[in-house]
């Protein structure tokens, strides 16, 4: 008698990095070809030993071994056949990247040897419950990720087709996360403050700040343009659909109430205020230091149940940037973006906002010296 349906995966090792044909002309049609046998199922990059797609589907272990895993070999293989990847990679040089990405993202496992380019293995279900730590966070986590494969590869199609740019359809997406999630106004400040927290990491923060504010400044137009596109789909009813934004802004609002009771349980909490060492590693950023050494702030944030709600989604959001292909640096600018063009539509200040908040709680603790 078969058991019930679990995990199995299959990776794709691919080092292009565009692997918009790998998903569009075969993942796809594969995961539309074994649907009747899989519960759930769901893609992601990875880069641990080797650029690869992880494909995950939850199916009876007859079902797997007999007839999907067949499948993968037969149509994801012909596809490796047809369009192999031809792309160089140096193992080596990237070894101290890996490193810090492991350390990032608690990625356990090693990290070399890297497996073949045009190669397919099947290891065991990564769970991942180690990353958040609770089993209950981790299903919330695979049930977004379920959710929003198709969606994933609609809007591979879509770029692939040359209907839109990758940074301005995942720009869309964040505006649509904070719209649809307690507002764009309201939010305006967690965009500032990932920005922010980028910034000051870096060895020249102003070198940085003035190149993202140059990037503002020479796409204003479009940036601003696309913020308005999504407060148009959302807020007018007779408006145009504008692609992918009603999706996704039910697909975050469905997901935000889901994650409402786990985040106010505070299995999904923050770190504490960051201390001295914090802003003596991390440069100056005027945004973070009245943020984080303001107690009032922080409980105003950690103790209202919409903003718990939209800090998980939103990083859900983030994650699903990183899986269209935005890299952590690219993010950082996008979050820049986002909150200037929030901020010129609306006529609001983030840091002003926060200079004002902070004068009239004087009793926060003072900064770190």
């Amino acid at each position: 008698m078969d058991s019930a349906a679990s995990w199995h995966s299959a990776y794709v090792y691919y080092y292009e990095k565009d692997k918009s044909g790998l998903l569009v002309d075969a993942v796809g049609p594969l995961l539309d070809r074994v649907a009747a046998l899989t519960e759930a199922a769901f893609v992601a990059p990875h880069w641990r030993q080797g650029p690869h797609l992880r494909i995950n589907v939850q199916a009876h272990a007859y079902d797997w071994s007999e007839v999907i895993r067949p499948a993968i070999e037969e149509t994801i293989g012909a596809y490796l056949r047809e369009h192999p990847s031809t792309a160089r990679l140096d193992e080596r040089s990237r070894l101290l990247q890996h490193r810090v990405l492991a350390r990032q993202e608690r990625e356990i496992g090693p990290l070399a040897p890297w497996y073949p380019d045009n190669t397919i293995r099947y290891p065991p279900f990564d769970f991942r419950r180690h990353v958040v730590g609770d089993q209950k966070a981790a299903d919330l986590i695979m049930d977004f990720s379920v959710e929003s494969n198709e969606l994933y590869l609609d809007m591979s199609r879509h770029l692939r087709e040359g209907r839109d740019r990758l940074d301005l359809l995942m720009l869309t997406m964040m505006f649509t996360t904070a719209h649809a999630v307690g507002g764009l106004r309201r939010n305006v400040g967690s965009f500032r403050a990932h920005a922010e927290g980028f910034l000051a990491a870096c060895a020249d923060t102003e070198l940085w700040r003035s190149e993202f504010a140059a990037k503002y400044g020479k796409h204003r137009d479009v940036v601003v343009g696309r913020l308005r596109e999504v407060i148009r789909a959302l807020d007018g009813p007779h408006a145009a659909p504008f692609p992918f934004v009603r999706e996704w802004a039910a697909l975050v609002a469905r997901h935000a109430e889901r994650a409402g009771p786990i985040a106010e349980s505070g299995l999904l909490t923050t770190s504490p205020a960051p201390g001295a060492d914090f802003f003596r590693e991390r440069g100056n950023s005027e945004y973070l230091r009245l943020a984080l050494s303001n107690d009032a702030y922080l409980k105003r944030g950690l103790g209202n149940p919409v903003f718990l709600r939209y800090r998980v989604v939103l990083n859900y959001t983030y994650s699903f940037l990183t899986r269209m292909g935005v890299a952590p640096r690219e993010r950082s600018l996008l979050c820049h973006l986002a909150a200037d063009a929030i901020e010129d539509v609306y006529n609001v200040s983030a840091v002003g906002f926060l200079r004002k908040f902070v004068a009239e709680h004087p009793g926060a603790p003072a900064e770190p010296s």
